[in-house]
């Protein structure tokens, strides 16, 4: 793990304050299932004001192959997991504890599609035995935001898409630094929008709840009437509901 500081996040500024005060997190794993796949890097960055004041980066060896298409992704292979990666249970344990101690600083955790990292994590924290997970909330996500307050545009919801929509530059897609502090910036863009953030920051995770749900379940029904495979779509979010 390494820390860097004083790098800087773009984006609005808006009247709801805790939008200066964000602890940014985002994965990169082995595949995509949060039940069964491995994280084996993480960022966690603090952000006051829009400024990287301090930042936390791991590699974990997360104890499996992983698959050549995942390296593709992120590029760590399993040379480097090896070599340079904690044992998965001290890493997960410093990660969780990062947040946990963000959170009761009177952070807001912010994720790009929460629902995936925040379920990763926790199923990773219950199969190293990592105990007193932290309660996530409250949570930010741009991905929910994005997808509820502009529902009906055309095309990609990725990272990269958000980003190039909103005007936040991501340089280095699928690095877990890179991602995590893109996903920091689109919430200070997404603070312009009127009516979108609340001003009580727990009143806004509530309503990501909600807007997931209602995003979700009209997926589902879209699904259904497709004839396309809907059962396995549930709702859940900051973390999915079959990971208990």
């Amino acid at each position: 793990m390494h820390m860097n500081a004083n790098e800087n996040v773009t984006g609005q500024v808006t009247t709801a304050p805790w939008v200066n005060k964000l602890v940014v997190f985002d994965t990169e794993t082995t595949g995509v299932d949060v039940t069964s796949d491995r994280i084996v890097m993480a960022t966690i960055a603090l952000l006051d004001n829009g400024q990287v004041t301090t930042r936390y980066d791991w590699i974990i060896n997360p104890g499996v192959p992983i698959p050549p298409g995942a390296t593709a992704v992120h590029k760590i292979t399993d040379e480097i997991a090896q070599a340079q990666g904690m044992p998965p249970k001290d890493g997960i344990a410093e990660i969780t504890e990062t947040i946990a101690r963000a959170l009761q600083s009177g952070y807001a955790l912010v994720a790009f599609n929460a629902s995936y990292d925040c379920s990763i994590l926790k199923a990773e924290a219950q199969r190293h035995g990592v105990t007193n997970f932290p309660e996530l909330k409250p949570v930010i996500d741009p991905w929910i935001i994005d997808r509820f307050c502009d529902r009906y545009r055309r095309g990609k919801r990725t990272l990269s898409a958000v980003c190039a929509m909103h005007g936040v530059t991501l340089t280095n897609a699928h690095d877990s630094g890179s991602d995590a502090l893109a996903a920091g910036a689109l919430v200070r863009a997404l603070a312009h929008i009127p009516d979108v953030l609340d001003h009580d920051v727990f009143i806004m995770h509530n309503k990501q709840i909600a807007w997931e749900e209602e995003l979700t379940l009209s997926l589902k029904e879209y699904l259904r009437k497709n004839n396309l495979e809907f059962e396995h779509i549930t709702p859940g979010w900051p973390t999915r509901l079959q990971v208990s």
